[in-house]
């Protein structure tokens, strides 16, 4: 048996000891194989070891220490106190907390209201289970693997999608980075549009996709089938070159059709193109922006626009919000308002 070692994915002998659990009802797999449970987990491949997400909060990361499997786990989300911030258990004690784990999440959802993370996970879910979909979302809160603060700089992305089956064109899979927003609120602030447009300028400037996402989706994918039952048949066994040369960009918008205080009656799809106008990074030119003095090129050129060489980002906006998902194609459902 091979124990190859990948740069983001399991090895052979990680996948045999979280498939073959000597109490395989007592297992976190078990957990998510379960249909009951899989409309509320993910599974993240996680630098050789996996995450398991609970409505789209970090539930635990299970890691191979000398042979056997950890779980570490914030303390939070366990009953006592401990000296460490994330404590180590079995999958076993995890599995048996399972239920006491889930109504701390809930819990901690309802003080500091994480509605982005919960319509992910409800998303993902939605597209995932849909056969007929023609995306598969096959990881969240991607991150590059850093080895120093100058790389801190390529930041993070909410969900990672690829198609199920390749472009009858190039013969390759496509690949879409994208981020979340839930309302017109998400706009600004330091994890704003402006942030992202920066972390996806930087992302395709410095080449991080070709470089190591390919690789690290390949890996990824590689683990999936190494654990999963269900796997869709077109995302197995694939190289590199079988994936797009580049990757698309999305700003995914829901409930586009609240109305709050600060938007003074606006959708957040005019919300957004009325940031798009006026902020320095994300300004995109048009006849009733330049009538109002926003003219200035913006740094990054028109993001909006298709012949963008610094970036070209695809909006969609949707009225669906939490609890209310209907989508079912995370990119190409017809439900969406595109653009502006």
């Amino acid at each position: 048996m091979s124990n190859k070692k990948t740069k983001r994915g399991i090895d052979d002998l990680f996948a045999e000891k979280f498939r073959n659990s000597p109490s395989p009802l007592l297992s976190l797999l078990s957990l998510y194989e379960n249909e009951a449970n899989r409309k509320d987990l993910f599974l993240g491949v996680r630098n050789r070891g996996i995450n398991l997400y609970y409505r789209g909060a970090s539930l635990c990361e299970v890691r191979l220490r000398k042979g056997t499997l950890k779980c570490r786990i914030h303390r939070k989300y366990l009953k006592g106190s401990y000296d460490k911030e994330y404590p180590t258990r079995i999958p076993e004690e995890i599995y048996k907390e399972y239920e006491n784990i889930k109504r701390k999440i809930v819990e901690l959802d309802t003080t500091k209201r994480r509605p982005e993370r919960i319509a992910q996970q409800e998303l993902i879910y939605k597209n995932n289970s849909n056969p007929h979909s023609k995306w598969y979302c096959i990881d969240i809160e991607y991150s590059k693997g850093r080895k120093s603060k100058a790389e801190e700089k390529y930041g993070r992305f909410d969900i990672i999608a690829i198609t199920r089956r390749k472009d009858p064109q190039n013969g390759k899979h496509r690949v879409a980075l994208i981020e979340l927003k839930h309302g017109s609120g998400a706009y600004g602030g330091a994890s704003g549009v402006a942030k992202h447009v920066d972390d996806f300028v930087n992302f395709r400037s410095h080449h991080v996709y070709e470089m190591h996402l390919r690789g690290e989706i390949c890996d990824i994918l590689e683990s999936f089938h190494k654990l999963l039952k269900d796997w869709p048949e077109g995302l197995k066994n694939l190289k590199e070159d079988d994936l797009a040369e580049a990757p698309e960009f999305y700003f995914i918008t829901l409930d586009n059709n609240s109305k709050s205080k600060t938007s003074r009656g606006s959708t957040p799809r005019q919300s957004m193109e009325r940031y798009l106008f006026k902020n320095p990074k994300c300004g995109h030119p048009s006849t009733k922006n330049v009538e109002q003095g926003f003219d200035d090129q913006p740094p990054y050129g028109d993001i909006t626009s298709e012949g963008n060489s610094n970036l070209y980002a695809k909006f969609l906006f949707s009225t669906d919000k939490v609890g209310e998902i209907h989508i079912k194609d995370i990119i190409e459902d017809e439900s969406y308002v595109r653009g502006f």
